[in-house]
This record gives structure tokens, sequence and C-alpha cells, in this order.
């Protein structure tokens, strides 16, 4: 009887270390690294429901219809930086290109998402439109809270954030403010092991991240607010599946507020950066990254040149006579380049949008 006491007391034991795993800060995306996404617009999944029993989601069947991606550049290396010092990585781009943790841009336009990654969790700092004729700089007040860390099952958390954005012909008294406040609920709802067409059996989290965006405008004369009006709220329901050391959800299910599914991505490749292996000599950097028809490639004249593919297939090969090549016939996607010059080999990996 007490063997079996003991027995049943290990049994217990190690059911509840396996219910503990945590979601750590070095498990979300890290600066200088790139994710690519497989979308589905009709998936056909079932991703379980909030329980504190392990469960098994079973997404290796899903099928994708279309690519995004998530590259997350190092805020420290882009001139406009002291205007978010606290950011430490961005993303580029049009938000519905974009994947990744994260709320879309607050503009149809292009620019800069900028994060933090701490030992805190995951934050939206802000926003930097390209080519603003109003130089148009979002910043989250307080920054919003995308992943808190650590977490595991049973966390809760409740961010809330806004930013505004003023319009006047007169710099010293904003005629019109638009203002954007998000409350949001991050519940760690569920755990268990998760497969996809890319991973088996990762241990994950789920976490249900519900948010509600409410959009004003207000009207100002001589300072004073004359008129203020609701002009638009949006509900988002996400579910994100986090695994250790993978830096990005590995599987996300899109749904409507009633958990009726609009869309799902999984993870089907990242490039992880390493500082030492980047800072190394036999990597070379390549502008723009992203880039639309021509990369330029740092010292790149005279070399011979290979593209790849995420399949490994060659796409594109050549000698460079200058520094550009031109990547006007690559379809949209993550390649990798290897050059040769002389006796050394070097590599780099690039975004066609």
């Amino acid at each position: 009887m007490k063997k079996v006491f003991i027995y049943t007391v290990i049994a217990f034991c190690t059911f509840t270390v396996k219910a503990q795993f945590t979601l750590n800060h070095t498990d979300l995306p890290q600066p200088g690294d790139t994710f690519a996404l497989r979308y589905s617009h009709t998936p056909d999944i079932n991703f379980g429901s909030p329980s504190s029993e392990a469960q098994h989601f079973d997404f290796s069947d899903l099928e994708f219809d279309s690519l995004k991606f998530a590259t997350y550049g190092i805020t420290s290396e882009m001139d406009f930086a002291d205007e978010f010092p606290e950011s430490n990585l961005f993303t580029y781009g049009p938000s519905v290109m974009y994947g990744g943790p994260g709320s879309t841009v607050p503009t149809l336009g292009w620019g800069w998402m900028l994060f933090r990654t701490d030992e805190d969790g995951m934050d939206i700092i802000g926003y930097r439109m390209e080519n603003s004729p109003q130089d148009i700089i979002i910043k989250e007040n307080p920054p919003l809270k995308l992943i808190k860390t650590p977490c595991t099952y049973g966390d809760i958390f409740s961010p809330t954030s806004h930013w505004t954005q003023e319009f006047s012909e007169v710099a010293s008294d904003p005629d019109t403010v638009y203002k954007s406040h998000k409350q949001v609920s991050l519940n760690c709802d569920a755990w268990g092991t998760i497969s996809t067409p890319i991973d088996e059996n990762l241990e994950v989290i789920r976490i249900n991240e519900f948010k509600i965006t409410v959009d004003s405008i207000y009207a100002k004369v001589a300072g004073n607010i004359v008129w203020k009006g609701e002009f638009k709220r949006d509900t988002s329901n996400t579910y994100m599946f986090f695994a250790t050391e993978k830096r990005h959800p590995v599987v996300t299910v899109f749904c409507k507020h009633d958990n009726s599914i609009i869309g799902a991505e999984y993870l089907y490749y990242s490039k992880l950066y390493n500082a030492i292996e980047e800072n190394s000599s036999h990597n070379i950097k390549v502008f723009p990254n992203p880039a639309n028809d021509k990369i330029l490639i740092e010292n790149g004249h005279n070399s011979q040149y290979e593209i790849y593919d995420l399949e490994g297939k060659i796409v594109l090969l050549g000698k460079m006579d200058s520094d550009i090549i031109d990547i006007s016939r690559l379809k949209t996607g993550f390649y990798l380049i290897k050059l040769a010059k002389g006796q050394n080999r070097y590599s780099a990996s690039f975004i066609k949008q």
C-alpha cells in the first residue's frame, strides 16, 4: 500500500511539472529574427477548448493559401532610433503583408511598427509612417502589452493603451484629434502538445487575445473640445500557440468574437538571429530588406552568386558586374543568397515583396 501511494505521488508530481510549462521572453521574437508563415483562409480545424487538462492540438493537415512574413529589424540600426528609445525591434511594410503577434498599423500606408522584447514580455511601442507629408509618428501610451512573461497556464493579463494623432494647419492649435483606445484580455487558457505540417508533438501553451478597439474623433477650437464622437469599434479574437525557443507562435487561429474561425496560420520557416554569426566575416549585408526589384550587396562586385528559395532550389544565379542584383523576376517570398568571391564564401537572407 505504501509503494502504491509513493508511485501515485511521483506520477502526480510528474504531471504537475509537465503542466507548468512557462513561456519566457526568450521564446518571443528577438531583434534580427525572420519568420515565414503559411496562412489558410478556410481552415478545417479544431483548436481545442479552455482546460486545465493536457490536450493535443492537431493542425498537421492545415493547408495554406498564401505566404506571410514577419521580419524583425534591429531598431538601433535605424536613423530614427532616437525617436523610439524604448524599442529594440521593428517590422516594416503594410500591415496586410506581415504576420506575427501584434496589432495592425494605424494607417493604410507603409511604415515601421516599433516593438520591445525584454524580460517582461513583448510590447508595441509605436508606429512611424514612411514618406508621410505630416511626418506621422505615433506612440502607444503606455506601450501596449502583446505577451506578458513569464507566462504559464492560468495567467490572465488585461493591458490597456491608446494612441493619439493630431491634425492641424496650425501646429500650436490642433483642430482635429484622432484617438484609438485598446482594451485587451490575454488569457493563457490551455496547454498540451501540438502537431503542424512542420513540427510534431511540441509542448505548447495557448494564449487567447481578445481585444476591443474604439476609435474616436475630437474637434477642437482654440484648445477646447467642441465635438467628439465614436468613429468605429472593432473586436479581434486570436488564439496563439507558443512553444519554447521557437520565438514565434507555431500556430495562430483568428476568430470572430463567437469563436467561429476566420483563418489560421502556422510557422513554416524561421531564421533566428545570432549576433556572433551575423557579425562574422561569413555574412554580408543586403539592402534594402525587404526589397522590390533590386538588392544591393555590400562589396558584392565581381562575386558569383546563387539565390535559393525556401525549398532549397536555385532560382537565380550569375556573376555580379556591380553591387546590384535584379530580383524583379522572383516571386514574393523569403530567399537565401550565397556569394563566392575568390576563396571566400558569404551568405545572407532577404525578402522579395
